[in-house]
């Protein structure tokens, strides 16, 4: 699939189909769940499952994994409630408790479930406790059901803030599904990731889970923006992957997992069962997830998705859930199947959630009048980050010039026919390298760092062709030329021929050569001084001249004369 979208889908409606994708896969997969590819085929076919299988006594009918995944979602909007203003925190601790509501409904008593919080909910207060068909056990030899036991004992939440989840296995592929709604939490990427993560990490130490959780999270919370698929799995590997949420050690299996899946998703084939089989571990590794984005990256539609995902040898309740949830996020309510959504059970009840959670966490829309004003091209914030530090430099080089010649304020300032006044923009800082001189407070005149110096230009004087610039010099434009003051070896910083302002830059004795690299551009001026050999990078150009330095630079240099 070449990410493929449907046009004009809001925030909404593709959080609404990420969520009634994710219960439609599970649903689709729960009748194979554990089951190996060669028999899926023997029961049904070389197509495999194509439709619900009745279980639990009823098509459509969802495992545990989308029960845990509404608790999620239910426990992130208690979280918003009991703190309205800001979701710059992770909602660990309502997530915790609220699956402990769900071990309420899987038969476990209400005093044993919640004794840790007994004091505080004597009795259920839920919404979702008063629904009859979530009290349905419906894996009872899963991890939650045990994992959850031993948390509702002894707590994984720690009084230092710390976590300190029952296991360390790998491979719980279950948590990276139930963690989904993350994605609604922050328009924050990091946030998001670190909610999913500190989700899974609830029941498991292991890394790659952990960080699969995220990443999981991660991902859906771009799709819903509007983000194509494989960009927003980029972003997430690049950026956020094993940063976002410190684990012990780097998620090595989450990132083979999801190259895996770019490399297939990306062929322009569908993969088959038994590629699929070879291509992605499941025992103890993430191959789930990559599983999931596999088939979403190689199909076109949503039905087509969840089938190749539920279609393999691996858990399918899972990977057809986490398939489901991303199809959907792309694809939307209207690319489910309208039968697959009307035979879902637990439906009303996930409906009812993506309303509150749309009211509650969706960005809000641009204010009438800048909607006449949304077109065109945009400059970034880092670019007008960059152009105010640069106009700001600009004019502390007017001002020092001005200072070097002994007139107090900028050039501007400077009375008419002083040198200053003649000087655009450069900057003479010898303060700023490693082992320059520095001049006295009290000192007048020169370059900063250096002896004070006469510089009389003379405009009748032939362009003088010098190889100079001192170690103290700081360009920013990353262009030396002859200055044409007449004097020997002088050279001006910047670029007439393309607009810029230009300054002079007085030579000074001796020979010396040195490496630089300013914001624009780039130059070079080999002169007669006693200079270092200095290096520095700036973000917008190379320039090199003797210990020059560009912004948020680099400068490292040997002290040389001759």
């Amino acid at each position: 699939m070449t990410d493929a979208q449907p046009p004009q889908l809001s925030w909404a409606q593709r959080f609404r189909g990420a969520m009634l994708g994710g219960a439609v896969g599970d649903a689709l997969g729960a009748g194979v769940r554990g089951t190996s590819t060669a028999e899926i085929q023997q029961w049904f076919g070389p197509q495999g499952v194509v439709d619900y299988l009745p279980v639990y006594g009823r098509r459509g009918g969802v495992t545990d994994l989308t029960q845990l995944t509404v608790f999620t979602l239910e426990a992130l909007l208690r979280a918003k409630a009991a703190n309205p203003g800001g979701n710059g925190w992770l909602p660990t601790e309502f997530v915790f408790t609220n699956y402990l509501r769900w071990l309420h409904t899987q038969g476990v008593p209400w005093d044993y479930a919640m004794s840790a919080y007994l004091s505080a909910e004597p009795a259920p207060t839920s919404w979702l406790l008063d629904r009859p068909e979530l009290y349905s056990t419906r894996n009872p030899d899963g991890a939650a059901i045990a994992l959850l036991g031993r948390m509702a004992r002894r707590s994984p939440l720690g009084a230092d803030g710390l976590l300190r989840p029952p296991t360390g296995a790998d491979g719980l592929a279950d948590c990276v599904a139930w963690a989904a709604p993350a994605m609604v939490w922050s328009n924050v990427p990091e946030a998001v990731y670190a909610t999913g993560a500190s989700t899974a990490n609830l029941f498991t130490s292991a890394p790659n889970t952990i960080s699969a959780a995220g990443m999981h999270g991660d991902v859906l919370a771009q799709l819903i923006r509007g983000v194509p698929l494989w960009d927003a799995v980029t972003a997430s590997d690049r950026n956020r992957l094993g940063s976002a949420y410190q684990v012990r050690e780097v998620p090595a299996d989450v990132r083979r997992t999801v190259h895996a899946a770019m490399f297939v998703g990306q062929r322009g084939i569908r993969p088959s069962p038994s590629d699929i089989d070879i291509e992605f571990d499941t025992e103890e590794k993430p191959g789930e997830l990559g599983i999931a984005l596999a088939a979403v990256g190689s199909t076109r539609n949503f039905a087509d998705a969840v089938r190749v995902a539920v279609n393999q040898s691996s858990d399918s309740a899972v990977t057809g859930a986490l398939a489901g949830q991303l199809a959907g996020a792309i694809y939307g309510p209207s690319g489910i199947p309208a039968q697959w959504v009307g035979e879902l059970e637990l439906r009303e009840i996930i409906e009812i959630l993506c309303a509150d959670a749309t009211e509650a966490f969706a960005p809000p829309p641009p204010p009438q009048w800048a909607q006449r004003y949304s077109g065109g091209v945009r400059r970034s914030p880092g670019t007008r980050w960059r152009l105010a530090e640069h106009r700001r430099r600009l004019r502390r080089a007017d001002h020092d010039h001005a200072g070097d010649h002994g007139v107090v304020g900028c050039r501007r300032h400077a009375p008419a026919g002083h040198p200053a006044a003649e000087h655009a923009h450069g900057e003479h800082r010898g303060a700023d390298f490693p082992g320059g001189p520095r001049r006295n407070p009290g000192e007048a005149g020169g370059i900063r760092g250096d002896r004070p110096v006469e510089h009389r230009a003379d405009p009748g004087a032939a362009p003088a062709v010098g190889r100079s610039t001192g170690r103290n010099h700081r360009g920013i434009h990353g262009d030396q030329r002859s200055c044409g003051c007449g004097r020997p070896g002088a050279v001006r910083t910047g670029a007439a021929d393309r607009g810029l302002p230009t300054a002079c830059h007085p030579p000074r004795g001796g020979r010396g050569r040195g490496a630089g690299r300013g914001i624009h551009g780039a130059g070079q001026a080999p002169g007669r001084s006693p200079a270092d050999a200095g290096s520095g990078r700036g973000p917008l150009g190379i320039g090199r001249r003797a210990g020059a330095v560009g912004f948020r630079g680099v400068a490292a240099g040997r002290f040389r004369s001759g």
